[in-house]
């Protein structure tokens, strides 16, 4: 309802209303995958099942063993945009670097990371 003047009647406004849910639910998940590498617990996903909460802890011990095997910049972008949870363009500030630059220096960290969790 906040965003309803910024409505142009381009489609229905129920199709526009699905959208806008739609681009929400991704915003969420992803801001819950971001969540699941610091080792918390997701909001609302809490483990409840004691296996599950070893499984995360555990996940979460690994990746950070990794990630200080990690050569610079990958763990410094990965670490401030994970556990920063900053922007990449404040990234490439950091490192006087583009947006660009921290986005896929931070994706390649993150394959290098899953990469070796399949290794092992």
């Amino acid at each position: 309802m906040e965003a309803l003047d910024r409505f142009r009647g381009a489609c229905d406004i129920r199709v526009w209303l699905c959208q806008i849910a739609k681009h929400c639910y991704y915003s969420r998940m992803r801001k819950d995958r971001r969540l699941a590498f610091t080792g918390e617990p997701l909001p609302q996903q809490a483990p409840h099942d004691p296996e599950e909460g070893i499984y995360i802890r555990e996940t979460s011990r690994q990746v950070r063993a990794i990630l200080q095997q990690l050569a610079e910049p990958y763990r410094g972008v990965f670490t401030l945009r994970v556990l920063g949870r900053l922007s990449f363009r404040q990234i490439g500030e950091a490192y006087g670097k583009t947006p660009n630059w921290a986005c896929v220096t931070y994706h390649r960290a993150r394959k290098k990371i899953q990469d070796k969790m399949e290794e092992a």
